[in-house]
């Protein structure tokens, strides 16, 4: 009996691709998995050159608007805002963004407790920024 074993590699557009059907399933938790993939890979692809010749259909910013959406949707308002942020320097213009920061901030500033502070859970997307961070040093 021969075994055969198939190896795939997604590149960021087949991440972004699967984040969208999930957004599209009102699945929040695995569009965020898979757009936090699709933004690393287009990062990667484009810091070592890999992109070169290739069209790619997404952007960072058609990344980040669905990534950032369904962090706010997950509850997640503080990471929703630092994304949308993101999105804001690549796309000052962008007509969306300015209008959901502020209704993110709004939401953020009534979560808060009798304490004054915030109560917004910590993400996954931090702790996967935290981490890649760390490894980028390493």
């Amino acid at each position: 009996m021969t075994m055969y074993f198939v190896c795939v590699y997604f590149i960021a557009d087949d991440c972004f691709e699967l984040g969208r059907q999930t957004y599209n399933a009102g699945d929040h938790d695995h569009t965020i998995l898979w757009m936090t993939e699709a933004l690393a890979k287009t990062q990667d692809e484009r810091n070592n050159g890999s992109h070169r010749g290739k069209f790619h259909a997404i952007s960072e910013a058609d990344i980040l608007e669905y990534l950032a959406f369904s962090t706010y949707q997950s509850g997640q308002v503080s990471s929703a805002i630092r994304l949308t942020e993101q999105l804001l320097r690549l796309e000052p213009d962008h007509p969306r963004a300015s209008g959901n920061i502020v209704h993110y901030e709004k939401l953020l500033y009534d979560k808060r407790g009798d304490d004054g502070l915030e109560t917004d859970k910590v993400s996954a997307i931090e702790i996967s920024r935290y981490l890649y961070a760390i490894q980028q040093t390493v």
